[in-house]
Order: C-alpha cells, then sequence, then structure tokens
C-alpha cells in the first residue's frame, strides 16, 4: 500500500504499522503534509522520519534504572560542630525535623532564611511531617519543600527508647531484658519509617554524629543497637563531614581505610570529585551535588 505525500518528490510505502521512505528527490525548503490513518504528519527539509519511524512499544510495567525522578536518602555524619547542620541547609528548599534545637546555627543568617523548621518530640510528630509532606495530613506541604532534614536521627532513637523505657518502667523484668527488647523495638520503627520515608518525593538527610568502631579502627554514623549496621544498608549517599588541622572543611564520598566510613551509588562519579571542600559561604553545595548526581557523568563513557 503506497501513501503519497502533498509533495510530489516524497514517496512512502506502509508495511505493518511502519512508514519507510521509498525514495527521496532533491528538496526545496519545504516541510510537506501526508496523512497515515487520518492523522497528519510533517516531515522536516531533510525528510526526517524519527517519529514514524520507530515501532510502538507496548508499556511492559518497568521503569529505567536511576534516573531524575529519583529521591535519593543522604547521611551526613561528623564530629560536634563540623557544621552538619549548616551543611544540610544548603540543600533545595529544606524543612529540618529538629529533634535538638540544632536550627539555632542557622539564626541571622540572610541566604538561609528560607529555611523551615518543625520540633520532633515523638514518632508522632514524625508521622505528622510525613502525612504533611505527602499531602494527606492537615497541611498540605506537597511540593513546598525540596528536602527534609531529620537533624538529629541519632537523637530521634533516643527519642523512641525514652518512651519505650517509660512504658517498661512498671514492670518487673531484669534491665538488660528490657534494654534488649526496646532497641529491637526501636529498630524495628526506625525502619519502618525509613522504608515509608522513601516515598516522599524530596530529597531525605539524616543528620548523626560519629562514633569511633574500635574493632576496626573507622569512624561511623553514631547510632545504636541494630540501626548502627543496618542503616547504611538504606542510604543511598553517607557524606564523612571532616575538618582538617587547618579548620577547612571537606566532604568524603569515598571510604578512607582506617579513618572513616563513606559510600556513594554515583559509582560514575571519579575518584577526585568525591572529596569536595565546604566553604561556609557556600549556601548550595547539597543541591549542587544531588543535581550533579541526579544528571550523571557530563561526557559520554570510552
Amino acid at each position: 500500500m503506497r501513501i503519497r505525500s502533498t509533495h510530489s518528490r516524497f514517496t512512502f510505502l506502509l508495511e505493518r504499522s511502519h512508514v519507510r521512505l521509498v525514495h527521496i528527490a532533491d528538496a526545496p525548503d519545504v516541510r510537506p503534509c501526508f496523512a497515515v490513518d487520518g492523522h497528519r504528519r510533517r516531515i522536516d527539509r531533510h525528510g526526517g522520519l524519527c517519529a514514524l519511524m520507530k515501532k510502538k512499544t507496548r508499556n511492559d510495567g518497568t521503569l529505567p534504572v536511576g534516573g531524575v525522578k529519583l529521591w535519593p536518602t543522604l547521611g551526613i555524619f561528623g564530629m560536634a560542630g563540623a557544621g552538619k547542620t549548616s551543611l544540610a541547609a544548603t540543600s533545595d528548599r529544606p524543612l529540618f525535623a529538629d529533634s535538638n534545637k540544632g536550627t539555632m546555627v542557622l539564626d541571622h543568617v540572610p541566604e538561609l532564611e528560607h529555611v523551615r523548621r518543625r520540633p520532633v518530640r515523638s514518632m508522632l510528630d514524625l508521622d505528622r511531617i510525613y502525612d504533611n509532606m505527602t499531602g494527606t495530613g492537615r497541611k498540605n506541604w506537597k511540593g513546598k519543600f525540596g528536602a527534609l532534614v531529620l537533624d538529629h536521627f541519632d537523637d530521634i532513637q533516643s527519642i523512641i527508647l525514652d518512651k519505650l523505657a517509660e512504658r517498661a518502667s512498671d514492670t518487673r523484668e531484669e534491665p538488660d531484658q528490657i534494654e534488649q527488647r526496646e532497641y529491637g523495638i526501636m529498630a524495628n520503627k526506625l525502619r519502618r519509617y525509613l522504608r515509608k520515608m522513601k516515598e516522599i518525593p524530596v530529597v531525605k538527610i539524616l543528620i548523626m554524629g560519629e562514633r569511633l568502631n574500635e574493632h576496626e579502627g573507622w569512624m561511623y554514623p553514631s547510632l545504636i543497637g541494630q540501626m548502627r549496621d543496618q542503616l547504611p544498608y538504606f542510604l543511598d549517599h553517607c557524606i564523612y563531614l571532616r575538618v582538617n588541622d587547618k579548620g577547612v572543611r571537606y566532604l568524603h564520598l569515598n571510604p578512607k581505610a582506617g579513618e572513616f566510613y563513606a559510600k556513594t551509588r554515583a559509582r560514575w562519579m571519579p575518584t577526585e570529585e568525591r572529596k569536595i571542600r565546604y566553604d561556609e559561604d557556600n549556601f548550595t553545595l547539597i543541591k549542587d551535588l544531588m543535581e550533579k548526581i541526579r544528571r550523571g557523568p557530563t561526557s559520554k563513557r570510552k
């Protein structure tokens, strides 16, 4: 079956839902039209048929890996006073779930006036933040924020443990038995919340202190119980914020054997780009880093 375009120099052959170019003569600077199944299509001046040369494929229910639509979970840990809260504030339109009033360090910084916070004293407060962030709570924050910061995540552990300890205070169990059970309950609660939090379409940032693993001699996020070993599996990127002996701050996305833990799932990122200097007058560092990771490598791999 042949279909001729409105320009006599173009002839097309329709075969099994493909439109194949049979003949093209030298064409003037025109954009001829032709019709297929009642729909009009245009050809560019070079006879391009990109839209029609591709065979239609059905949606098989799968998604491409990676991509710009994924919202990572990021961990930041380091010593007290290193600047973890200030660093997290350089993310895109952050909301701080503030469990220890650490956001006081952001006061009177004009470049960070857009940062918002919400006090956290219990898991109920976290649930309310989740509902508001997903547009199902009393407030509709969906699309209002670009990042949710849990400051500090290790404090939230303590809040849950304290609540569990209050409930267990009237029992006659041995203290060690109570502690072991509470740690297990606390870990389960936090695991469920972290999985649920993955659904929020913003970057998630967990701020933590540092703790020396005496067996390995490495610095790790300061967590207790099962979460100490399990949290790294929930994180897409874990940044160690280090301050050198000259007071210069660096972000590390690669671990350093015998010193500190770090990780990134941006496997394409060159090693030299996984150490980033953090100057206090850089108010978009985390935002820029997340955008860079979303874009992926800027040049084609050889």
